[in-house]
């Protein structure tokens, strides 16, 4: 087949691709549930700014002339707990660029991923998520020229080789679009080991089917789900029902055993937190003592003006800049609001 002479060294490297013969529950209660023990849970993980693999990212940036927020918004993406499976999906969706917040607020994928996580404590932001090929958005990706194509998605998947390489990643949940039946643009990647390692299927999904991959002699765990636009895609009802039952169990019951330290950390959080409450609440009642105060000095000037200015001698004949008295209104009328309904903040 063209273009897999050069597959040949990584496929010793990534020596195999093996089912195991041991279900979900099997495997969290015997072998992932352990690395919630001791104070690991609480770690996340980060990228160093100069370090040699971000450094790597930027070279693949700046060869492609890819925009620089498309790394910002990577790193982000693996700023989530290390002892968490991280999620594999396939690549960056077209408007990659976007502060990482309205990202996630446009994706439907994130959208979806959330609202099965945050009902465990979690969300993307502390799940990672890694793309299979980073960087590569498919409008990009058909502006290219055939060799230019290849090219450029294994210079991706390397940075991806590197990445689980370099920091260890031992268990994912694979929520990707590429299956068995991969789009025609991968080329002979599709028959890449860590592409056919890392695929999705929606019967092993249902299966609760685990398999490893050895990479560089480390074993990857990988727990097979699939992209969440086959359930927001589906074109029966029924369909996306049973899909939707079948991913986001899957994930609930891969994640569900942080709930526990996750509830405590949360705890932990908003008690760390309380002094600052207080102290911003005792600033805002004293802001508004001191404009109430400020208020009985006012005056109106004229019955047909929309200003009031403040009365007394303030070095500028008696005027401060005009203060709108819709604005007064506004101010006063939400005071008296948090006042009605918050007296505590007041002592």
């Amino acid at each position: 087949m063209p273009g897999l002479e050069d597959l040949s060294e990584l496929s010793e490297a990534i020596s195999s691709v093996s089912s195991q013969n041991i279900n979900l529950k099997t495997f969290i209660r015997e072998e992932w549930i352990h690395s919630l023990n001791g104070n690991m849970h609480s770690k996340k993980f980060t990228l160093r700014s100069g370090c040699d693999f971000v450094k790597n990212c930027q070279a693949y940036l700046e060869r492609w002339n890819r925009p620089s927020e498309y790394l910002d918004n990577y790193i982000k993406r693996l700023e989530g707990y290390i002892c968490l499976p991280a999620l594999v999906l396939q690549n960056p969706p077209e408007n990659e660029e976007l502060p990482f917040d309205m990202l996630v607020a446009s994706s439907p994928t994130f959208q979806w991923l959330n609202s099965i996580l945050r009902p465990l404590g979690l969300s993307i932001k502390n799940v990672r998520t890694i793309n299979l090929f980073p960087f590569i958005t498919e409008n990009w990706l058909r502006s290219l020229g055939p060799a230019d194509q290849e090219k450029a998605l294994r210079e991706s998947l390397d940075l991806t080789i590197e990445l689980f390489k370099t920091y260890q990643l031992e268990t994912v949940i694979s929520c990707q679009c590429l299956t068995q039946k991969a789009p025609e643009w991968l080329g002979p990647l599709v028959y890449h080991p860590l592409v056919r390692g890392l695929s999705s299927s929606v019967l092993n999904a249902k299966n609760r089917a685990i398999k490893t991959v050895q990479l560089y002699g480390r074993t990857i765990n990988v727990i097979q789900g699939f992209h969440p636009s086959y359930i927001l895609r589906a074109p029966r009802e029924t369909y996306r029902n049973d899909r939707h039952r079948i991913l986001s169990s899957l994930l609930t019951d891969t994640y569900a055993p942080c709930q526990l330290w996750r509830k405590q950390e949360i705890i932990a959080s908003m008690g760390n937190m309380l002094p600052q409450l207080q102290e911003s609440a005792s600033n805002l009642r004293n802001l508004i003592w001191s404009f109430q105060a400020l208020e009985q000095k006012l005056y109106t000037v004229s019955s047909n003006t929309d200003y009031y200015v403040y009365s007394g001698d303030r070095g500028n004949g008696g005027n401060e800049p005009p203060f709108s008295i819709q604005l007064w209104l506004k101010v006063l009328c939400y005071s008296c609001s948090v006042y009605r309904h918050r007296p505590w903040l007041w002592g």
